[in-house]
């Protein structure tokens, strides 16, 4: 391994460790979230974290994705503050924007999400704590670009631990329910902006440049479809979910989906350390088209065998984490899993658009995908739905053999892909047929 490529590896250890404490957080919670969140209430909060995560990147007007060419262009540290300090101003003054819609649309959110204005006001706590994560935006890719990983997650991991706890007082004290989590949510992103903001101080003696914002706004703005797309392709499953079987499963599939981001752990990591990484190469290109090109190999082989795991501990695992009401949700871990690695190919193989400056294709691919992503769920979902009917059971004849074409391709593939090919297909198989065997649960309901 290169000593360039090691420095991606070590810096995606880095974020890595953060992302591994923040899952651990979530998964700690998630037994106590089962227990004093009933299904259609873990919905609730499943669809307002999606519109967080719709508000953030579409309002952030593209900056978290187009900041970093005009960050590094001449590698001039006035050039660096005077891109950060812009930033922050801009998306500060989106943050009040968002704000101000919040308290003057919350009802119609409300009534657009869930059929009813009886959820305005954790809509609204919901916008309002999405307005400070998008000031904090420029703080967090001042330390990333600059490599300061361990004071990042440092800072990330103590709001994740203050979020934390505020979500147990509210939820097991107060018992607040949906709207308690909601609002432990908005206390550890206000924290959050102090925070960062603090720990880049330094950028506040640049001015804001009209020449920089207009750089910005150019890269960014064409991102923002490409941001609504992938939304759609993530999260619009949710919704298509609310509409035709309501609340429950949504809540139940979130269950699942959540822990099938452990391999998202893994995906974020990398690609907290991947932008900052491969824009160093921007100015040499040679040197990185050797470097980068190494990358999806290792990455295929290291996040493959990750998300090829979550297919044999996805039902220990949703019985060791939830109450029986949401074992079902099993069913949907491995494919969770095996889409968060798809999406991490997806992000080596963006380089290239970044170096030429036209990342606005990246829309083009994604509206494509989103588009295909939700005619997919609109036709399967009242067919399939994500839980079998009771008394449906499957056999799938020859699944205690290797196929014959898989057999043919071990004759000429080296003994590693070999061996790495059959464990695949095994393991792929067996969750087949596990999930066609008529759903039963792994523990006795009491």
């Amino acid at each position: 391994m290169t000593p360039r490529l090691s420095t991606l590896v070590q810096d995606t250890a880095v974020y890595g460790l953060g992302e591994v404490l923040a899952r651990m957080f979530s998964l700690l919670l998630l037994p106590l979230m089962t227990a004093y969140l009933p299904p259609a209430e873990y919905g609730v909060v499943s669809l307002l974290t999606a519109l967080n995560l719709f508000i953030v990147p579409v309002f952030s007007l593209g900056l978290g994705a187009g900041m970093a060419p005009v960050y590094f262009d001449g590698d001039n540290e006035r050039r660096k503050e005077e891109t950060i300090a812009t930033s922050a101003a801009v998306l500060a003054g989106m943050g009040i924007l968002i704000c101000a819609a919040a308290l003057a649309l919350n009802g119609i959110f409300s009534q657009w999400l869930f059929g009813t204005q009886r959820f305005s006001r954790v809509v609204a706590l919901t916008i309002v704590a999405s307005s400070f994560t998008v000031a904090t935006i420029p703080w967090r890719q001042r330390l990333q670009f600059e490599r300061r990983a361990q004071r990042y997650i440092v800072l990330s991991v103590s709001i994740l631990a203050l979020t934390a706890l505020a979500t147990v007082i509210l939820l097991v004290w107060f018992g607040r329910g949906a709207t308690g989590v909601i609002e432990a949510s908005l206390i550890g992103q206000a924290f959050a902006y102090l925070a960062f903001g603090l720990a880049a101080h330094p950028v506040f003696r640049r001015r804001i440049r009209l020449s920089v914002a207009y750089e910005l706004l150019a890269l960014g703005l064409p991102l923002v479809p490409a941001f609504g797309f992938m939304f759609i392709l993530q999260h619009g499953t949710k919704y298509v979910l609310q509409r035709i079987a309501g609340l429950e499963v949504v809540g139940m599939f979130t269950v699942g989906a959540n822990i099938g981001l452990a391999v998202g752990v893994a995906v974020t990591s990398f690609q907290s350390a991947w932008l900052p990484y491969f824009m160093r190469f921007a100015t040499r290109l040679d040197e990185g088209r050797i470097v980068l090109g190494k990358t999806l190999t290792y990455y295929c082989f290291a996040m493959g065998a990750v998300s090829l795991a979550l297919f044999a501990v996805a039902r220990p695992l949703v019985a060791i984490l939830t109450k029986p009401v949401y074992y079902p949700a099993w069913q949907v871990v491995g494919l969770v899993g095996a889409a968060q690695f798809l999406g991490g190919v997806f992000l080596v193989l963006l380089p290239g658009l970044y170096y030429a400056k036209e990342i606005r294709y990246v829309g083009i691919v994604q509206a494509l995908a989103a588009a295909s992503g939700l005619t997919l769920s609109v036709l399967l979902i009242p067919r399939f739905g994500i839980v079998r009917r009771p008394g449906h059971a499957w056999k799938l004849r020859g699944a205690g053999r290797i196929p014959a074409p898989v057999e043919r391709a071990q004759a000429i593939c080296p003994r590693g892909l070999r061996r790495l090919a059959t464990c695949a297909v095994r393991g792929f198989l067996c969750w087949v047929c596990d999930l066609l065997d008529g759903g039963r649960e792994p523990v006795a309901r009491s």
